[in-house]
């Protein structure tokens, strides 16, 4: 008997990784048909592709990010509101899809009740941020709700110690943007049709990259390293610390393997790549499979046997690597060649 249930945990287990693996085909399928084709029924096109995707795996949260884009830019405020309730669902600790409630209310003209959940969104940042004062993502959302209220004194206050605060150019350019445009007030206008339709999925881009989905943190991050590691110039530690999408840990942690390995042995170093944890890697990679922990494994896509691990950690409602290889990555987590 014990036997037969294993089977069947097995057969179920089998069958969820293969869901989740066509879903994200089907996602990837869709934005290839938003970015590449034109025409009158594009955005159809890939709300079909991304609706297949949702039915194969109904907690995919790159399918959800993209189908906002598609209905933001549909101007479905119905359906909007639909996936926002869905991801308040999936994720009731992040205040970001609060706020988008709060503003697909304005955008409805129902100023009382975006105001109400403006609010709610607010408390829930001022205790996200008290515990967490360095975040540059959180802080700016955090600003986002201040403005969308209408505290502009105290957004500019914030602003001004991002400002200062914040060294990193790519930080720098994305404070200054935002003082230019502040990004409720681009959303409200986009949907009014006066200017080009902005990302209206609560991202306040880091380099560009979508954060608000692990899966294309850890992809964007893997294949940058590879390109890195490709190039054969500069320095890892330094490149992990430039990093945009690296957390404090995982930059220390990495220091620390590097440093130390080079100590015990001058010449040979680790003798492997740590964030790849092998000595050679594929030319691309795809998802395998994501956790609810926010461990991500990808595979080699010409080279399916080769697999690595990365760790992501949530930061307000973006995704940042907490870890990678063998770096900052539990022994039992660790992919052993």
């Amino acid at each position: 008997m014990k036997k037969f249930y294993l089977i069947i945990v097995l057969s179920l287990f089998t069958l969820s990784c293969r869901q989740t693996e066509k879903a994200n085909e089907k996602v990837k399928e869709a934005m290839d048909v938003y970015f590449e084709e034109s025409g009158e029924n594009h955005l159809e096109r890939s709300l079909v592709l991304i609706n297949e995707a949702l039915e194969l795996d109904d907690r995919n949260f790159p399918a959800y990010t993209h189908k906002t884009t598609l209905l933001f830019e549909m101007k479905d405020l119905p359906g909007l509101f639909e996936v926002n309730s869905r991801m308040m669902e999936l994720y009731p600790d992040r205040p970001a899809y609060v706020f988008g409630r709060g503003l697909y209310h304005e955008l409805a003209g129902d100023t009382t009740q975006a105001k109400a959940y403006y609010r709610q969104a607010l408390f829930a940042y001022e205790a996200l941020v008290s515990r967490d004062t360095t975040n540059f993502e959180l802080t700016l959302e955090y600003i986002s709700v201040l403005e969308a209220l209408g505290d502009t004194s105290l957004a500019n206050i914030k602003l001004r110690k991002l400002e200062l605060y914040n060294t990193h150019p790519d930080r720098v350019v994305i404070v200054q943007a935002y003082r230019r445009k502040p990004w409720k007030e681009e959303v409200v206008r986009a949907w009014n049709g006066q200017r080009e339709t902005p990302t209206p999925t609560f991202i306040l881009p880091k380099a560009g990259i979508d954060q608000t989905s692990a899966d294309s943190v850890a992809l964007w991050f893997i294949h940058a390293y590879k390109k890195f590691c490709d190039s054969g110039e500069g320095d890892a530690i330094e490149w992990i610390h430039d990093n945009p999408v690296a957390t404090s840990e995982f930059i220390a942690a990495h220091r620390e393997l590097i440093e130390t390995a080079w100590e015990r042995d001058p010449e040979l170093g680790l003798g492997f790549d740590p964030i790849f944890d092998a000595q050679d890697y594929p030319e691309e990679f795809f998802i395998e499979s994501t956790d609810r922990e926010g461990y991500v494994i990808l595979k080699g896509k010409d080279w399916p046997e080769f697999r690595t691990i990365v760790k992501l950690k949530a930061a307000g409602s973006h995704w940042e690597v907490d870890g990678a290889g063998v770096i900052n990555i539990p022994e039992e987590r660790q992919l052993n060649r």
